[in-house]
């Protein structure tokens, strides 16, 4: 039984690994990942996903902050990477993990959130390439 449990610091590693398998080394040169240099996840909309003791899933969010040309700035969360074990791919761990963040900012009162991704997928999400 799969189980959404919040991110920990001790899962990051393993959850590396999960990325390494799903986007290969060469992600951390994409420009999501510039974004979250020296950024800690916020830990309170980042979860994981359990089946017994194996780590299948993963979502990180990251506080960002819009500066405007003002000199003011508009917080932001960004969502993702999301990432589901191979083997584990179309049981809906993702979606599953998506909803959490999603049910969790809700909750809470986070930021507006943006992310770079695959519309198709986010799409059904709620969110649109549109400002």
């Amino acid at each position: 039984m799969i189980m959404i449990t919040p991110l920990l610091p001790g899962d990051l590693p393993d959850i590396d690994v999960l990325l390494d398998e799903g986007f290969g080394p060469a992600r951390r040169q994409r420009t999501a990942y510039r974004l979250r240099d020296g950024v800690q996840p916020d830990w309170g909309l980042s979860s994981v996903a359990r089946d017994g003791d194996e780590l299948v899933g993963a979502l990180q969010c990251w506080p960002l902050q819009l500066r405007g040309s003002d000199g003011g700035s508009q917080p932001l969360i960004m969502l993702g990477p999301v990432v589901t074990a191979a083997a584990r791919r179309g049981e809906g761990i993702a979606t599953r993990l998506i909803e959490a963040a999603l049910v969790a900012a809700d909750a809470g009162a986070a930021p507006p959130m943006l992310l770079i991704g695959d519309l198709p997928f986010y799409g059904r999400f709620g969110f649109s390439a549109t400002a």
